[in-house]
């Protein structure tokens, strides 16, 4: 595993659970706003394929934790900290679309 971006992890109990918990499925949170206080992008292998994936873990205020592999996802929500030219981000939206193929995917929102 590897830590590949980082903000606002300041206790290591909280950069241990964002690394280790399973948390929520940012899937089932399409169509809420939420507020972050941290969050944390890893690179690990897949236990089946050992292929490398990224997963996204948001921190909220509440101390829930909140999870993604979506690519799609993880792509928009780095070019939006690009954008900003700032690792900072207190909130944001999830959205879910369909692709011409049918298959559903994530959709970040500013």
């Amino acid at each position: 595993m590897e830590i590949l971006k980082s903000y606002n992890i300041t206790d290591k109990r909280d950069r241990y659970n964002l690394c280790k918990a399973q948390g929520i499925n940012l899937s089932d949170l399409v169509g809420q706003r939420i507020e972050v206080k941290a969050y944390m992008l890893l690179e690990e292998a897949d236990n089946q394929t050992g292929e490398l994936r990224k997963t996204l873990k948001i921190l909220t205020p509440d101390g829930e934790i909140i999870g993604t592999r979506s690519r799609t996802f993880i792509s928009d929500f780095c070019d939006f900290l690009t954008f900003m030219e700032d690792d900072a981000i207190d909130s944001f939206g999830v959205e879910q679309k369909r692709s011409s193929s049918g298959r559903n995917y994530l959709v970040f929102k500013a």
